[in-house]
């Protein structure tokens, strides 16, 4: 994790990957799948787009079936913005609102907001036919009213 906080994502991926080779061998899922979202973030990083998606699908196939919502919820704002930079909007507003309905849905307004927060940031460069976009999903997602502030 340091490495990937100081932007060293070369050598933060070296470590990410002998420590999942350990979690793999010791048939621990849940440590990694906490690796292979990591690994999506570093891939992401990058702009290795395929290879983020693969360690997010392969992350978030193991909080699926294990009923990790949280573990859910955090992958699906990183596949939000994955999508957002690959420029698929209509993906990007998919996976942020399922995201914020796991958090509104768990009582947890703080993670709700960080997330919207980041969804306001994409938002906020998109096109005005995109923005229209992301605010459809919204409200078919029945979250209520679109975030204030959002330009």
């Amino acid at each position: 994790m340091i490495a990937a906080d100081q932007k060293a994502f070369g050598t933060a991926r070296e470590w990410y990957l002998k420590s999942l080779a350990i979690k793999e061998m010791q048939s621990d899922l849940h440590d990694a799948a906490s690796t292979y979202f990591e690994l999506g973030k570093v891939a992401l990083n990058q702009q290795d787009f395929g290879a983020a998606q693969e360690w997010y699908l392969k992350s978030l196939a193991v909080w699926e079936k294990n009923g990790n919502r949280y573990g859910c919820a955090a992958t699906y704002s990183e596949l939000g913005i994955l999508a957002s930079q690959k420029g698929s909007t209509e993906d990007c507003g998919k996976w942020f609102t399922r995201a914020v309905r796991i958090f509104l849905d768990a009582g947890d307004r703080n993670s709700a907001d960080f997330t919207i927060k980041q969804l306001l940031f994409l938002y906020n460069q998109m096109s005005p036919e995109d923005k229209s976009t992301i605010r459809a999903i919204w409200h078919a997602a029945d979250l209520g009213a679109f975030p204030e502030g959002s330009g």
